[in-house]
């Protein structure tokens, strides 16, 4: 089961329309071809009606005006219950990392995929596999990869997906070099002890 989240975080009202990019196509089903959101109110819409087929999916959301999104997904099979939440990912064309052995599915978005991977495995033994694609490309981690590199001709976003006997998980992959920030707080002791 899925239910997007979304918010329009300005002043004024808003919509959203979401579409689908899977491995069968892409497509705009008519119940979320045109949300309306309320300015600084979350709007929930299950999904559970749409059918996103067995492999792993991507949405892209058009709004328009500034809001915010996230897919809150919950899985039931076997002793299995569990859920996830999973927000937007940041394009990327270069990105490094350490798998430590995890085998996820990693799921490419962009126009058109042009991907070359290479890893190294517990070893040090490198390997390389070149992937292409339309729209969406799923690819296993291969067992007992270490580090990993993801070099892509064009822009894409991508996710690193699994399920296992102890839930479920989900990760954006984003290069580290988007760091991210916040304002530096303002310290006033008057909020804990008024001025007499």
């Amino acid at each position: 089961k899925h239910t997007l989240r979304l918010m329009s975080v300005g002043e004024v009202d808003a919509s959203a329309s979401v579409e689908i990019i899977s491995p069968d196509g892409v497509y705009v089903p008519v119940e979320i071809g045109e949300i309306s959101l309320n300015a600084r109110e979350v709007t929930d819409i299950d999904l559970s009606g749409v059918d996103f087929g067995s492999k792993t999916f991507a949405l892209k959301i058009n709004a328009t005006n500034e809001i915010v999104a996230s897919v809150l997904s919950e899985v039931k099979s076997g002793s299995i219950s569990d859920f996830t939440w999973s927000a937007p990912s940041r394009s990327f064309n270069t990105v490094n990392f350490n798998i430590y052995g995890l085998e996820p599915v990693m799921s490419f978005v962009g126009e058109r995929i042009i991907l070359s991977i290479s890893w190294r495995d517990r070893q040090g033994r490198g390997n390389s596999e070149l992937i292409r694609g339309d729209e969406i490309v799923n690819w296993r981690v291969p067992p007992n990869a270490r580090l990993m590199t993801i070099n892509s001709t064009n822009p894409v976003v991508a996710a690193m997906s699994w399920k296992s006997g102890d839930g479920v998980a989900r990760l954006g992959i984003a290069p580290s070099t988007n760091l991210e920030s916040a304002t530096k707080p303002v310290a006033d002791i008057a909020v804990i002890q008024p001025r007499g």
